[in-house]
């Protein structure tokens, strides 16, 4: 990683955690008090909200890394180009990481045919393009979801991808096994996202309504930010760049939505089927690292 590698002990791993938890929920706060929440029907103000709040909420896992780095001494700008150089075969890796979560959403969408819970009528209502066929329409998606995860959506998830792989999954592995590193860093990261559900509805969790399927909500997307992580993880590992990690959050926030439109519309459903559908993912990720690691 070069010459700015920091020593991060134990204390330094908590500190960014507690400040990334700490700044994560002001600025949920902040939202809230402004009056907007992401369970609102409204597509304009929703919209809206989730840019403003995005870009904020996911930098500020960046922020508390930067500030930790600088009272270690280290130059955090250095410290991040080091860490974003993208040579011919880095931005290979970031233009084909989209694939990752394709593929993972191929398996979603397999299973559903199998069971015969695919549709693509949620699709055609809501876009409802005339004088366009089915498989068409999904190809516009699919290019525009590609599109939007290697541009904006990256952009977006770097300010995490900073943080969590970057700092935090460095700073583990240099103090743990690395696998269990991973685990640790997506276990962290789902619970970084708890402030927002309950704050601003994030992931549909309205604690009002419901509170063992709410909880439910909050566990489950625990574990699938771990899975996550092990697939992010290791293509870090793998390429020492965190534009590609970058590229493959992205992704996953532009494809989400597909998965909520092309099945049946059970939350329950859905996130079981996530979560199986990113296991063999993960487990494949996890195979091709090892091996080029012995090699």
């Amino acid at each position: 990683m070069g010459d700015t590698t920091p020593v991060i002990d134990t204390s330094d791993l908590i500190k960014y955690i507690v400040l990334s938890i700490i700044l994560a929920t002001i600025v949920d706060i902040a939202m809230l008090l402004s009056g907007y929440n992401l369970r609102t029907q409204d597509t304009f103000n929703r919209a809206l909200s989730i840019m403003v709040w995005g870009i904020l909420r996911m930098y500020t896992p960046a922020t508390s890394s930067m500030i930790i780095l600088k009272s270690k001494g280290i130059n955090p700008i250095k410290w991040l180009k080091e860490r974003s150089a993208l040579n011919l075969r880095g931005l290979l890796y970031y233009l084909l990481s989209p694939l990752i979560v394709l593929a993972a959403l191929s398996i979603y969408t397999l299973i559903n045919f199998i069971l015969g819970y695919l549709t693509l009528e949620n699709l055609i209502n809501i876009i409802n393009i005339p004088n366009i066929s089915e498989a068409s329409m999904l190809l516009v998606i699919i290019i525009s979801a590609y599109t939007a995860s290697i541009t904006i959506n990256a952009l977006y998830a770097y300010g995490e991808e900073i943080g969590w792989r970057g700092f935090l999954q460095e700073g583990l592995i240099k103090n743990t096994r690395e696998t269990y590193s991973l685990i640790l860093t997506g276990i962290i990261w789902g619970i970084w996202h708890i402030p927002a559900m309950i704050l601003l509805g994030y992931n549909n969790v309205d604690l009002t309504n419901n509170i063992s399927l709410n909880i439910f909500k909050i566990v489950t997307y625990i574990i699938f930010t771990v899975l996550l992580s092990i697939s992010i993880g290791y293509m870090y590992q793998l390429t020492e760049n965190i534009l590609i990690p970058s590229s493959i959050h992205g992704s996953v926030n532009a494809f989400w939505n597909l998965t909520l439109l092309i099945s049946r519309t059970d939350i329950v459903y859905i996130t079981v089927l996530s979560l199986i559908s990113w296991i063999p993912i993960s487990l494949l990720i996890s195979i091709i690292y090892k091996i080029r690691k012995i090699r």
